[in-house]
């Protein structure tokens, strides 16, 4: 069996209803070991989920807090989305077809870098998401990669042992813990800092993380907490890099030293702001095979995008320019263009996103440029989308790390 068909007939394969999947979740929200699992999962069965929820004897707060949530969520549109959700169920499987299985359904590109594709595994897992799925796949595997990059490059080696926990289509990895000390004529200063990485898939289109954040607990494993009496100033505001990245990072900064004696962080419980676009335009070009130097310019609301040139064709692919003109000078500031937010459309209706190579702001004018790489396959794309973001909407994203290591 070749690796398409075997992936053909695994998803062919039939899943539990959603009424029995929703049964099963809000049986478990009594329960303090699945409650934040069972939650989340109920939050992204979204209006068809909820209405099966409502008829279940649960806590009504739960129900409500969960209602409130599936509202808001659609409220960010094409931007946000339910997490792609696999089911294993413990039958022998090649990591070649584990991989192409979670590429194929996710679109998440994989760069396999010494990997044993034929060895066979077993994974029995329900409703798990695209990042819980590909983590278990490394540790069986002992596969290491950096979850912020696009493709995700799988190196074999020791599967990565940093914290993470799952939310819809997100990931939070406990990246690293920072002891820093000052050493002042006067006096020794200290401080905590706790860095997080979010991830996410490549369906979800936020602007990035603002840097705020809100902290419940942070204790370590004596009881203490770590969270000062004064809270310093969070900063906010969009990155200074002009091309948003498939990840990044958030200091829970200004922390007290844990004690010499603890070994552990016992909880760090909080949420994160993760922005994301009010609206998405979209706008189109089509593109002549020989590619083009003439330019070509499209209006939307607030401002007009021009398509520079395309080309010339090369054996890698082409090279496309563009810029963006706001007739807001502080959105021209804001804005970041992304590699979701470029889109190339070969024959057939096949579309593959562009790597962003170099991007610029001049005179309230954003300038970037986006390669398209045929992948060896003599085909040159017919039309380019772009997406462009707009506005912002704060969504706060929970987290909760328990037990983690100090040394």
């Amino acid at each position: 069996m070749t690796i398409l068909a075997a992936i053909a007939f695994v998803l062919a394969q039939g899943e539990p209803s959603l009424e029995s999947r929703v049964a099963t979740y809000s049986a478990q929200l009594a329960d303090e070991s699945t409650r934040d699992r069972a939650r989340d999962r109920l939050v992204h069965f979204g209006r068809p989920g909820l209405a099966l929820l409502e008829k279940s004897v649960i806590d009504s707060a739960s129900i409500a807090s969960i209602r409130q949530e599936v509202a808001f969520n659609e409220t960010l549109g094409a931007a946000y989305g339910p997490p792609h959700l696999f089911n294993f169920d413990g039958n022998e499987e090649s990591l070649g077809v584990l991989l192409s299985r979670l590429e194929i359904a996710a679109s998440m590109p994989f760069q396999k870098n010494s990997l044993d594709l034929s060895q066979k595994l077993t994974l029995k897992m329900e409703d798990a998401s695209f990042w819980e799925a590909l983590d278990e796949i490394c540790k069986k595997a002992s596969i290491w990669y950096y979850p912020a990059t696009e493709p995700l490059y799988l190196n074999g080696g020791v599967a990565s042992q940093k914290p993470r926990v799952y939310y819809g289509p997100l990931m939070i990895v406990l990246d690293r813990v920072i002891h820093q000390r000052r050493i002042t004529f006067s006096a020794i200063e200290s401080d905590f800092t706790i860095r997080l990485l979010l991830v996410w898939e490549k369906s979800v289109a936020p602007l990035g993380a603002t840097g705020r954040y809100r902290l419940a607990q942070a204790t370590e494993d004596s009881g203490a907490s770590l969270i000062p009496a004064a809270a310093r100033q969070q900063p906010a505001g969009r990155s200074a890099m002009l091309v948003r990245n498939p990840g990044q990072g958030v200091d829970l900064a200004g922390l007290l030293m844990p004690s010499a004696k603890a070994k552990s962080l016992a909880r760090v419980e909080g949420t994160l702001e993760l922005e994301f676009p009010a609206r998405i335009d979209e706008v189109r070009f089509e593109l002549p095979a020989e590619g083009f130097s003439t330019p070509r310019e499209k209006s939307i609301e607030g401002a007009k995008v021009e398509l520079k040139s395309f080309g010339p064709p090369a054996a890698w692919g082409a090279t496309l320019e563009a810029s963006i003109r706001f007739d807001d000078p502080r959105e021209a500031a804001e804005f970041r263009i992304g590699m979701s937010d470029v889109e190339f459309i070969v024959p057939g209706d096949v579309k593959r996103s562009g790597w962003i190579g170099t991007a610029k702001l001049e005179k309230d004018v954003y300038s970037f440029s986006a390669h398209w790489r045929n992948g060896g396959r003599a085909e040159m794309p017919k039309e380019v989308r772009f997406r462009i973001p707009r506005g912002g909407v704060i969504k706060n994203v929970p987290f909760c790390f328990k037990d983690v290591d100090l040394k």
